[in-house]
């Protein structure tokens, strides 16, 4: 797994087992994680930049949630793909992806994806609103919502959306929150305000760009998640390879 920005690290990973609010979690590998500008150019043969961009019509947007409807997942899986124990988790990440989630040439990307038999997961930071029943295809998504809080320094009325937040628990596949916990700075007010408006499970992960400040904040991290009912999450990629790129 790869650094990346937004605390993106946890979701290159899927929880192995929960008790007492107490989670661990498998990794993926850097192949299994798409960003959200790859997610909006998937190869097209004869598709000029002219021809994407004209790909915003509602023709496109229902021909792309039908094919994802009716489709049999196992009908268009590679070849290669097929020989997979179990197919990879996609996890769109970026910047924000859902600015692009009405995007037709995006959303047929998606559908696609789901349609192969890919389970597919969004990193978000829950401030953008989805319309669930125009692009039906994203109930079937995941989604680990990551709000930002007071310490980013933006201002609260553009990181926290209580209705966004509201509308992806409601209609996703799932979804659940995400923060990365650090000594110095008390994050349990800002979560348990969050939590008491819109409910979720919360899998927290210690801050660490490399193996020295994750050994360092590790434990905390852990008392933390035991104190509050939360799951846990490691840096595995930082434990095994520390600071390297492209793992």
């Amino acid at each position: 797994m790869n650094k990346i920005p937004n605390l993106s690290d946890l979701s290159r990973s899927a929880p192995a087992y929960s008790a007492q609010g107490f989670c661990a979690a498998e990794p993926f590998s850097e192949s299994d994680t798409l960003n959200s500008a790859a997610a909006q150019t998937p190869p097209r043969q004869n598709d000029s930049a002219e021809n994407s961009l004209n790909l915003t019509s509602e023709n496109s947007l229902n021909s792309a949630a039908q094919n994802f409807l009716n489709l049999n997942p196992q009908s268009s899986a590679s070849p290669q793909s097929a020989k997979l124990y179990q197919k990879p988790i996609i996890v769109i990440t970026g910047g924000e992806p859902l600015l692009h989630h009405k995007e037709a040439l995006f959303y047929e990307f998606v559908c696609e994806l789901l349609a192969r038999g890919h389970a597919v997961h969004f990193e978000t930071n829950g401030t953008i609103f989805v319309d669930f029943e125009k692009f039906p295809a994203y109930k079937s998504c995941v989604f680990a919502v990551s709000p930002k809080l007071s310490n980013s320094a933006e201002p609260r009325e553009r990181r926290l959306s209580f209705a966004a937040l509201r509308n992806l628990r409601q209609n996703a596949k799932d979804s659940f929150y995400k923060f990365v916990i650090s000594p110095e700075f008390d994050v349990q007010p800002e979560i348990s305000e969050i939590l008491a408006a819109c409910e979720s499970e919360v899998y927290c992960m210690p801050r660490g760009a490399d193996r020295r400040e994750l050994e360092s904040d590790a434990q905390f991290c852990v008392d933390f998640c035991l104190k509050n009912g939360y799951n846990y999450s490691d840096r595995l990629h930082i434990r095994i390879w520390g600071e390297k790129d492209g793992v």
